[in-house]
């Protein structure tokens, strides 16, 4: 993105406190965006972020949410909607996993990764 192309924007960016995430959550900043940093466990990191955000020009808040349940999804969500008014970007950059014995693996389970 070459200048303000997203101002008005609002964004939620899951893991967001480092590397892929963080630079995305950056990128859309410095084209205008507001952003919630959301991070599951990574609280130092992710107010990191929401600095760095605010250095680029955006607004920022942060959401220490687990986006692998629905409690920690709707979290983020609503902390958009009550912090920015809505949201209109949602990037899905978490990594999301489910644990179990490659035994109990059906193949459904295994499609839906």
């Amino acid at each position: 993105m070459t200048g303000r192309e997203l101002d008005g924007y609002r964004a939620v960016v899951t893991g967001s406190a480092r590397n892929i995430g963080r630079e995305i959550a950056l990128e859309l900043a410095r084209a205008g965006a507001s952003v919630v940093v959301n991070a599951r466990s990574a609280a130092t990191d992710a107010e990191a972020v929401a600095t760095e955000v605010r250095a680029a020009g955006g607004q920022a808040l942060v959401v220490v949410a687990d986006v692998s349940t629905p409690e920690g999804a709707a979290q983020v969500v609503d902390a958009a909607a009550r912090g920015f008014g809505g949201l209109d970007l949602l990037v899905n950059n978490a990594a999301v996993r489910r644990e179990m014995d490659f035994a109990d693996l059906d193949y459904a389970e295994w499609r839906a990764g």
